[in-house]
């Protein structure tokens, strides 16, 4: 028999989740198990989410140690039966997700709020940001399964790296547009990210362009950004004059194959410069500083390369919330050294990649080096964070922001796991997906939670359809 669901939890489902089949189906698994099973849903904790690319919604409710999981794609909304399977395992990341201390539930589901995202603008000189996520006081805002603050979301170099590859996606299955691109920023600011991340070199003659890869391939030649000219730097790829052509763009893929580089939809590299003036001045900027990864570079390149980069934001940020980020260890110190206005993070692949440089080898490692020269926080690989939440903690503890980027990032999945972990915010390459996922999860998680004990003691019995007068 299926009995009738808790009212609060039935009501947000229905009106949060989508589409309104799988809103249905959601409930009548809530409801089956509640009627088979009376204390099964009574002091457990309860995820829901909602899958943009499968079109799925997954349910998990933990109670000690099992879990019982619903999923879309084991039945059909459509005639109304349910399939539930009890599970003493339930995957890494989500058996983490939910057992997280003082959570009750958690959801998540397509989009129903904007987040207001957080303000990295200036600060007064010599005085400690005050990170997202930490109130004046300094405690965490997030408490009690609660936070104040949404995931801020940021694009990865703009609107999402070139042919990302998306935990289940393959080359080729989504639009590309070239990154690093005024255009891919604009597309990132329509889709409602709340940052963009970019990667900045320095020309030979002194000027900022925005370039990732350490070197600039063509089909026969190779140049770091810092022995070209900002005209050379310019010829190549698609040029802003349609009468003239560039030279081709090649690039080294992950398999070592050197192959032409294109893009479903295309634009021109571009300086610092233009990107300030023709995107949003509500869109943030996350300013990398690139460097050759595998080549030492001198303290003189180091400065010469700050320097440059200061004085085109003192001509044309105008206002716009800015922080940086680097690789490099000295390079982050030289940016918080030089200026005190813009937060500065030390990006870390967390241990992921072993480096000669041990400051780049662990999130711990990073943490020293923040706290040791005063920067604001760090940006690590995701990975060691959802392989050991506690890592998230302690960042919070040395009193730092903490972002993530990753491919694990384009999952709904992921997000939610962080934004219970405290992280700040994600980069992200599927921008409008990942927005929709941060706005849910943060204005689920905010739900008064309902008292179940009370539900429990107020259930009347059951009366059979057939025995109703």
């Amino acid at each position: 028999m299926i009995g009738a669901a808790p009212p609060l939890l039935s009501s947000a489902i229905q009106t949060l989740s989508s589409p309104s089949s799988s809103a249905s189906s959601v409930c009548m698994f809530l409801q089956s198990v509640q009627a088979l099973h009376p204390n099964s849903i009574c002091g457990s904790q309860l995820l829901v989410t909602y899958s943009r690319y499968s079109n799925r919604v997954s349910v998990g409710i933990r109670k000690l140690s099992q879990l019982w999981r619903y999923d879309s794609s084991l039945g059909c909304p459509s005639c109304r039966s349910v399939r539930y399977h009890q599970l003493v395992s339930f995957g890494g990341n989500l058996s983490e997700f939910i057992r997280v201390p003082g959570i009750r539930f958690d959801m998540a589901a397509p989009a129903v709020a904007r987040p207001v995202g957080f303000n990295l603008g200036p600060l007064a000189r010599d005085v400690p940001l005050v990170v997202p996520g930490l109130n004046s006081s300094g405690q965490d805002s997030y408490s009690h399964g609660r936070r104040s603050d949404p995931l801020v979301v940021i694009g990865h170099r703009g609107c999402g790296k070139n042919n990302p590859l998306s935990i289940g996606d393959t080359p080729g299955s989504r639009l590309s547009i070239r990154e690093n691109t005024v255009k891919s920023f604009n597309l990132a600011a329509s889709n409602g990210a709340d940052y963009v991340e970019f990667d900045v070199q320095v020309t030979k003659d002194g000027h900022v362009v925005i370039f990732h890869d350490d070197l600039l391939l063509s089909e026969t030649e190779a140049f770091r950004i810092q022995d070209l000219t900002l005209e050379e730097f310019l010829s190549f790829g698609p040029q802003k004059d349609q009468d003239k052509v560039g030279k081709n763009l090649v690039r080294r893929g992950q398999d070592g194959v050197v192959k032409e580089w294109t893009a479903t939809l295309e634009d021109s590299l571009c300086t610092l410069k233009e990107a300030f003036e023709q995107t949003p001045p509500t869109l943030g900027f996350n300013i990398e500083m690139k460097f050759h990864d595998k080549e030492e570079t001198s303290e003189a390149e180091l400065r010469r390369s700050v320097a440059a980069v200061l004085a085109d934001i003192a001509k044309y940020a105008n206002g716009r919330n800015i922080f940086f980020s680097s690789f490099h260890p000295d390079a982050a110190i030289i940016l918080r050294q030089e200026q005190s206005a813009f937060p500065v993070f030390f990006l870390t692949c967390g241990g992921e990649q072993i480096h000669a440089d041990e400051r780049r080898n662990s999130v711990e490692a990073a943490i020293r080096l923040c706290e040791d020269n005063g920067l604001q926080g760090l940006v690590t690989e995701v990975l060691p964070i959802l392989k050991n939440p506690e890592l998230a903690v302690r960042v919070k503890e040395a009193g730092l922001s903490l972002l993530t980027y990753g491919d694990h990032n384009n999952l709904a999945e992921a997000l939610a796991q962080q934004y219970i972990s405290g992280v700040d915010g994600i980069i992200v390459d599927c921008v409008r997906e990942m927005v929709t996922a941060a706005r849910t999860v943060h204005a689920l998680s905010n739900f008064v939670q309902p008292d179940w004990t009370q539900w429990t003691q107020q259930q009347k019995p059951h009366t059979p359809l057939g025995q109703i007068a």
